[in-house]
């Protein structure tokens, strides 16, 4: 028959349980001396991806590099990573107000080819000023009135460097 009484583990003394371990020193102070040679050392890292594979692959990646992966989104961070890349929205609005030609100003809105009937001189400037389709104009206003903004707009503002995933990949071959 067997039986389940275990037999007590032996006490050990306090100078037994504060005897350092030499193998794990060694490895912490190589661990040490390898984290000063790595490119992302002492970088502070954000990543804006949805949280899945890829998202943990690359923060892998990252860590093994040296960077420290930030959870929140501060000013103290170098680098954003994120899968929608540097935003384009302000290009492309330098570009229709520069340029009056761009094909942006050229189409023309079935609203904006009957003049309004409750103003006649305010037509004239109105059709000047909407040269914009009426979609765009309808997320412009949405824009500002909620102004809602992305993290890599935030990280711009911040003047952080931001980095799209595929631009990470493609920099590294």
């Amino acid at each position: 028959m067997t039986s389940n009484y275990k037999r007590p583990q032996r006490m050990r003394t306090q100078r037994e349980r504060k005897k350092p371990n030499l193998q794990s020193k060694k490895k912490l102070d190589k661990n040490v001396a390898v984290a000063k040679n790595l490119p992302l050392s002492s970088k502070l890292v954000y990543i804006d991806m949805k949280r899945g594979k890829d998202a943990e692959l690359v923060e892998e990646h990252l860590i093994k590099l040296g960077a420290r992966v930030e959870a929140f989104l501060t000013a103290d961070i170098n680098y954003v990573i994120s899968s929608f890349g540097p935003s384009k929205v302000e290009d492309v609005q330098k570009c229709s107000d520069e340029n009056p030609n761009s094909p942006i100003n050229s189409v023309a809105s079935p609203f904006s080819c009957i003049p309004s009937p409750s103003a006649p001189g305010a037509a004239a400037a109105e059709s000047k000023k909407s040269a914009v389709s009426r979609g765009k104009a309808l997320a412009h206003l949405a824009r500002s009135k909620h102004k809602t903004s992305t993290v890599v707009t935030n990280a711009e503002k911040m003047g952080v460097k931001v980095i799209s995933v595929e631009g990470l990949y493609y920099d590294s071959y």
